[in-house]
């Protein structure tokens, strides 16, 4: 368990990288609800997805830190327990950042992600804190970042709690059981899918 204490700048100056998980978990997690696209950005947006769900669940939990980890009680002097079911747990841990013989089972014998759903349990926790943090934050040029994630979670809200419920039900099945795909057509070439990105004209990107 890690026992350093960081100093007030360094806290500060780690807000960067907080706040661009938690940018990176809700947009990627928005952009797969409705995903209509090739297989292989699929998986590379599913998998995006997950690290950074599993890197702020760390983050709020630190179950097994090291002195150099951001963590959630740095800045509030709490844990927070994210409400992940334990298979999903499972998953991010065995399936994701790790190669095991278990994978394979699990792939064949559970339900692929509801990305409503965890982006609804990630995105709790992480809107709570970014409410709470102004303390660290008035006065420093994080705020304003602050405040437009913050905008921007709230406003994104019904867009995943809507995945989240047709999930349940099954009314909707193209925001359920995403999975990553392994296969491809025998003897198809490798996809490699037309990507476009939008340059910035403004000054900024923004959030």
């Amino acid at each position: 368990m890690a026992t350093y204490q960081p100093t007030p700048p360094e806290k500060i100056d780690a807000l960067e990288h907080v706040f661009y998980e938690i940018k990176m978990c809700l947009d990627t997690g928005t952009a797969l609800i409705n995903y209509r696209g090739p297989q292989l950005l699929q998986n590379v947006f599913l998998e995006s997805f997950l690290v950074h769900c599993r890197c702020l669940i760390d983050f709020f939990e630190h179950p097994k830190s090291q002195d150099d980890d951001v963590l959630h009680k740095h800045y509030v002097g709490t844990v927070t327990i994210v409400n992940i079911p334990e298979l999903d747990r499972e998953k991010l841990n065995k399936d994701v950042a790790h190669l095991t013989y278990t994978r394979n089972s699990r792939d064949k014998s559970v339900d692929g992600w509801d990305i409503g759903k965890t982006l609804r349990l990630i995105m709790e926790p992480s809107l709570i804190f970014l409410q709470n943090l102004s303390a660290f934050t008035n006065g420093t040029k994080w705020e304003n970042d602050r405040l437009l994630l913050v905008d921007k979670i709230q406003k994104t809200q019904p867009i995943y709690l809507t995945a989240a419920t047709t999930h349940a039900t099954g009314s909707t099945p193209t925001t359920s059981g995403f999975r990553i795909s392994y296969g491809y057509t025998a003897g198809s070439p490798f996809p490699v899918p037309n990507v476009y990105y939008h340059k910035a004209t403004s000054g900024s990107e923004g959030l």
